[in-house]
């Protein structure tokens, strides 16, 4: 109670919710109905807010007891990695899964960037990315994604891991559709509209070859869409579960923060998405109010799949991953004890 109590006064007072005199009579659950609708609207800065608020909670119910030093850190390197993220919420009706109704596309802002150029220029490098993987796919031969990426951006890392985060932030439809409805259509400039759309038809096109024929059936495990970090053979083929949080944490460090911070920042997100999934599938309710349960590492293995995944995206970012726990160990640990595990896994090696 008094979990529900402190989450729904510090959504309100983060995201500047105006709820009407009747709602001062209502109780904490009606109340966070409120806020979770209010977060829930399509369109709008209100899951960035909303998503800074939950995060801020977290980081509160974890620290201010154990370490109230590093709450003010996390606090605030949370609150960068959501401006970091520039995310764009919008619904996805085509989705029937029972999964999450909304979707969120991140980097808004370098994803437009990113695929503001030439249109034969860009499929180009689709092609060629397609070539390379049907290449390695037909005659087994070893390649990497990301060491092509990272040639193409002239051995820069940050460079790299942006256009891997802008381009393969997540396999689904809904950051083209994006791209294309909210960019494109309603663009004045007949070149931007017809270059986005473009753009965005040849990226899908090499991300349903990789989907069909590496993600489905996973028949070329020579091909290696990631680094060769310890621990990769456990990677999620998601690649966004990776990147995503390498990229975050990556930024952060740039921002001044410690290695420590920004690893925590960036694997906090990751996994605290993964937490609603498990709650999802385990038929409970407790995320971010409560810890999530212990789990079956075996039986929610996606899960602990991708966790990991953004686990070791986050050391690698900060240029850690040669700490990077087993992962049969780390699976035990995270089913265990999911919240305090990974509220505690920053604190050794660093």
């Amino acid at each position: 109670m008094k979990h529900s109590l402190f989450i729904a006064v510090l959504m309100i007072s983060q995201v500047g919710v105006s709820f009407s005199k009747e709602s001062g009579t209502q109780s904490v659950s009606g109340l966070m109905d409120q806020v979770n609708r209010y977060c829930s609207e399509e369109g709008s800065s209100h899951s960035a807010q909303c998503l800074r608020a939950y995060f801020a909670y977290r980081c509160t119910v974890n620290f201010i007891a154990k370490d109230p030093l590093y709450l003010d850190d996390c606090i605030s390197a949370t609150s960068d990695l959501t401006e970091l993220l520039d995310l764009t919420q919008m619904q996805n009706d085509s989705e029937v899964t029972g999964d999450l109704q909304l979707r969120q596309v991140a980097f808004s802002r370098i994803l437009v960037q990113s695929f503001l150029v030439p249109s034969a220029t860009f499929k180009k490098k689709m092609v060629q990315l397609e070539q390379s993987f049907n290449h390695s796919y037909e005659f087994n031969r070893p390649h990497s994604l990301w060491m092509q990426v990272l040639n193409d951006s002239n051995w820069n890392r940050e460079v790299a891991l942006e256009k891997m985060v802008t381009w393969f932030q997540d396999f689904s439809e809904p950051f083209y559709l994006w791209l294309v409805s909210s960019e494109g259509t309603h663009s004045k400039n007949q070149w931007k509209r017809k270059t986005l759309h473009a753009n965005a038809e040849a990226l899908y096109a090499f991300h349903s070859v990789l989907v069909e024929n590496r993600i489905k059936q996973n028949l070329n495990p020579s091909y290696q869409l990631f680094p060769d970090v310890k621990g990769a053979k456990y990677l999620s083929p998601l690649a966004h579960h990776f990147y995503t949080p390498a990229y975050l944490a990556l930024k952060l460090k740039q921002r001044g923060y410690s290695k420590e911070v920004a690893f925590h920042a960036a694997f906090l997100f990751n996994s605290s998405y993964e937490f609603i999934k498990l709650d999802k599938k385990m038929g409970t309710q407790r995320w971010p109010m409560q810890d999530p349960l212990p789990f079956n590492p075996v039986k929610y293995s996606l899960q602990v799949q991708k966790i990991y995944s953004g686990y070791l995206g986050a050391l690698y970012g900060v240029g850690m991953s040669d700490k990077a726990l087993n992962f049969h160990y780390f699976s035990k640990r995270l089913a265990a004890d999911p919240s305090g595990f990974v509220n505690s896994v920053h604190h050794s090696g660093f």
